[in-house]
């Protein structure tokens, strides 16, 4: 009884190496191709053509070639991802003073806030916790009254993107 079994086991694995046979014939013409085209273009013009700049495959490895041209993007990129604040709003209380409403959107622990308007640093009025967990917003109250272009916060692991005031 097992006999049309194993027939039938055996016609499915050659089918399968078949259709995995074909599909590797055609990757490999690709990469053919692929190279026929470089030859052809340094041939042409004397020089390889720059991988980046060529329109199909140029926009599909875009981010590689972005992140081999600038290493330390890469650095930044993974750094945001983990420790990140982002300023939502600013506002006025009711003495004029400045509001910062800001937000951890890091994947970390956040501490030691700092604001900054137009690039000096104010004094924060409310108590601020200590640790601003992932996720979480808060309202920073500050003792600055006058008139502001940007605000940026500052902690010990991250700072935001200047925000209009």
């Amino acid at each position: 009884m097992p006999l049309p079994q194993i027939a039938i086991g055996i016609v499915l694995f050659v089918f399968a190496l078949y259709l995995i046979l074909k599909v590797m014939k055609n990757v490999l013409l690709v990469i053919v191709a692929i190279v026929v085209l470089f030859m052809s273009y340094t041939f042409l013009y004397g020089s390889s053509p720059e991988v980046c700049t060529l329109p199909v495959i140029g926009t599909i490895i875009n981010p590689i070639c972005t992140f081999s041209s600038n290493p330390s993007g890469v650095i930044v990129a993974v750094k945001d991802i983990f420790y990140n604040t982002e300023v939502i709003a600013t506002s006025r209380d009711s003495q004029n003073n400045l509001l910062v409403v800001s937000s951890n959107t890091g994947k970390f622990d956040l501490s030691g806030f700092h604001i900054l308007v137009d690039g000096n640093e104010v004094g924060i009025k409310n108590n601020i916790p200590a640790v601003l967990k992932s996720g979480q917003t808060y309202v920073f109250s500050t003792n600055f009254s006058g008139s502001c272009t940007n605000v940026t916060i500052k902690t010990n692991q991250t700072e935001s993107k200047p925000h209009s005031c």
